[in-house]
């Protein structure tokens, strides 16, 4: 998988920008993105094992819009979560095992990776932030850097929550980075044009309680707005069900027949995530969820 993005990073170095006057949104981008749409299931065939090459075109959808809107030029936390549920379709066909061992991997280095891959094309054909909220959001593009490095410091104690805002930081966890990469691309005090993170850090005990605010937090903001989550494509491994207003994942390659609960990772059960459009909201994992704007697709 590392390879897979090597390459759709090495297109952007033969893919330069175009020399136009526009703030946001470089033309070239559609170049790339137009090369991905047609190397797409070619690049799946080649990631693929022979017993999984048939699962390629369920895959497909989501490895296209995982980098952005080819049409708006921009980027957002629904790109990042078709990523990740092109991560769990992965985990669902067993191409990744549920254990342990390999999830830490997929985090540490595949999405790290895959992290990297999309600041570098923000950075060369300067995405738009895809409803963005400005000082007001934890972030202009991304949220799960956050959950999932938060995640990698909840069982330590020596690290405290308000080191990041003693940067330079090592790029030890996905929090530190994603906090780096705030530096790089904003200037002025932090508290000013990060404010939500900011307050994380002086105002959370310890990273648990960052880990479980965030998951709520990307529950209610991402998961739960139909303007982020309308484009993921679903059918096949991840399917809607009428009859309960819900995101179901195929019941043929869990081999399973528990509903997802607090204790059970989404990937080795049925159901994924709420229907974002309906009108009464159940809980999530035993979590009232409370609903207010952030970024889309």
């Amino acid at each position: 998988m590392v390879r897979l993005l090597d390459q759709l990073d090495s297109w952007i170095d033969e893919i330069p920008p175009l020399p136009t006057p526009q703030r946001f949104g470089n033309l070239a981008f559609r170049t790339w993105g137009k090369r991905l749409e047609d190397h797409a299931s070619e690049l799946l065939e080649i990631l693929l094992p022979p017993q999984l090459k048939g699962f390629a075109p369920q895959l497909k959808p989501y490895l296209i819009i995982s980098f952005g809107s080819f049409l708006r030029m921009d980027y957002g936390t629904g790109h990042e979560a078709a990523f990740g549920l092109l991560l769990l379709c992965l985990t669902l066909i067993r191409f990744f095992n549920p254990v342990p061992e390999e999830e830490r991997e997929v985090v540490m280095t595949v999405f790290e990776r895959y992290l990297r891959l999309c600041w570098k094309l923000q950075d060369v054909y300067k995405l738009e932030p895809a409803g963005s909220h400005g000082v007001w959001g934890l972030d202009d593009y991304s949220f799960l850097g956050y959950i999932l490095g938060s995640a990698q410091l909840r069982d330590q104690t020596i690290i405290p929550v308000s080191s990041i805002l003693r940067p330079p930081l090592p790029p030890s966890n996905l929090y530190y980075l994603s906090i780096m990469r705030i530096h790089q691309v904003k200037s002025g005090p932090f508290h000013e044009h990060s404010s939500q993170l900011h307050s994380i850090a002086v105002g959370v005990p310890n990273w648990g309680k960052v880990n479980s605010g965030l998951f709520k937090m990307y529950e209610a903001e991402v998961l739960w707005k139909r303007v982020v989550v309308q484009h993921l494509p679903l059918g096949g491994l991840v399917e809607w069900d009428d009859n309960t207003n819900a995101i179901y994942a195929s019941t043929t390659t869990l081999g399973t027949d528990t509903t997802h609960t607090s204790k059970r990772s989404p990937w080795a059960s049925h159901k994924i995530l709420p229907n974002s459009g309906a009108s009464s909201k159940p809980a999530i994992d035993g979590h009232r969820l409370n609903s207010s704007d952030m970024s889309g697709i």
